[in-house]
Protein backbone atom coordinates (compact mmCIF):
# COMPACT_ATOMS: atom_id res chain seq x y z
CA UNK A 1 0.00 0.00 0.00
CA UNK A 2 2.86 2.26 0.33
CA UNK A 3 4.25 1.58 -2.21
CA UNK A 4 0.94 2.32 -4.38
CA UNK A 5 0.58 5.71 -2.24
CA UNK A 6 4.48 6.49 -3.34
CA UNK A 7 3.99 6.20 -7.00
CA UNK A 8 0.77 7.97 -6.60
CA UNK A 9 2.70 10.89 -5.01
CA UNK A 10 5.45 10.69 -7.50
CA UNK A 11 2.95 11.05 -10.37
CA UNK A 12 1.72 13.98 -8.97
CA UNK A 13 5.43 15.66 -8.51
CA UNK A 14 5.79 14.94 -12.01
CA UNK A 15 2.84 16.53 -13.01
CA UNK A 16 3.60 19.41 -11.31
CA UNK A 17 7.20 19.85 -12.54
CA UNK A 18 5.66 19.06 -16.18
CA UNK A 19 3.11 21.91 -15.60
CA UNK A 20 6.22 24.45 -14.07
CA UNK A 21 7.82 23.35 -17.14
CA UNK A 22 5.63 24.16 -19.41
CA UNK A 23 4.79 27.63 -18.02
CA UNK A 24 7.82 29.04 -17.85
CA UNK A 25 8.85 28.08 -21.04
CA UNK A 26 5.97 29.51 -22.66
CA UNK A 27 6.75 33.63 -20.84
CA UNK A 28 10.08 32.44 -21.85
CA UNK A 29 9.35 32.34 -25.39
CA UNK A 30 7.24 34.98 -25.49
CA UNK A 31 9.80 37.41 -23.74
CA UNK A 32 12.34 36.36 -26.66
CA UNK A 33 10.16 36.68 -29.68
CA UNK A 34 9.81 40.59 -28.12
CA UNK A 35 13.61 40.99 -28.32
CA UNK A 36 13.62 39.38 -31.75
CA UNK A 37 11.11 41.53 -32.74
CA UNK A 38 13.38 44.45 -31.47
CA UNK A 39 11.80 47.89 -29.57
CA UNK A 40 13.76 50.13 -27.86
CA UNK A 41 16.43 49.52 -26.00
CA UNK A 42 15.06 50.09 -23.16
CA UNK A 43 12.79 47.48 -23.50
CA UNK A 44 15.13 45.08 -24.68
CA UNK A 45 17.55 45.49 -21.49
CA UNK A 46 14.42 45.12 -19.42
CA UNK A 47 13.54 41.91 -21.61
CA UNK A 48 17.09 40.25 -21.40
CA UNK A 49 16.86 40.70 -17.43
CA UNK A 50 13.34 39.04 -17.32
CA UNK A 51 14.79 36.20 -19.28
CA UNK A 52 17.64 35.74 -16.80
CA UNK A 53 14.98 36.06 -14.26
CA UNK A 54 12.59 33.03 -15.57
CA UNK A 55 14.96 30.44 -15.65
CA UNK A 56 15.89 30.98 -12.00
CA UNK A 57 13.25 31.14 -11.16
CA UNK A 58 11.91 27.91 -13.15
CA UNK A 59 15.24 26.23 -11.63
CA UNK A 60 14.00 27.06 -8.40
CA UNK A 61 10.81 26.08 -8.68
CA UNK A 62 11.88 22.47 -9.75
CA UNK A 63 14.49 22.62 -6.98
CA UNK A 64 11.74 22.97 -4.32
CA UNK A 65 9.46 20.15 -5.61
CA UNK A 66 12.33 17.73 -6.14
CA UNK A 67 13.43 18.70 -2.01
CA UNK A 68 10.26 18.48 -0.91
CA UNK A 69 9.70 15.03 -2.53
CA UNK A 70 12.59 13.89 -0.52
CA UNK A 71 10.97 14.79 2.32
CA UNK A 72 7.64 13.28 2.28
CA UNK A 73 7.58 10.00 3.59
CA UNK A 74 4.80 7.46 3.11
CA UNK A 75 4.84 5.17 6.02
CA UNK A 76 1.64 3.43 8.73
CA UNK A 77 1.37 2.32 12.18
CA UNK A 78 -1.07 0.77 13.70
CA UNK A 79 -3.12 2.35 16.37
CA UNK A 80 -5.67 1.30 17.21
CA UNK A 81 -7.39 -2.47 16.01
CA UNK A 82 -11.00 -3.96 17.10
CA UNK A 83 -14.34 -5.09 15.80
CA UNK A 84 -17.62 -2.71 16.52
CA UNK A 85 -21.35 -5.29 16.71
CA UNK A 86 -23.57 -2.36 15.49
CA UNK A 87 -26.50 -4.70 16.62
CA UNK A 88 -25.12 -4.01 20.39
CA UNK A 89 -24.38 -0.18 20.04
CA UNK A 90 -27.88 0.72 18.28
CA UNK A 91 -29.74 -2.00 20.95
CA UNK A 92 -27.60 0.35 24.07
CA UNK A 93 -26.03 -3.26 25.02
Amino acid sequence: KSRETQARNDALIEVRRVAIENTYQAKISRTQQRIAVGSNAFRRRMDEGKLAKLAVEKDSKIRQLTEERQRVGVGSNLLLQGIIIADEIANGL
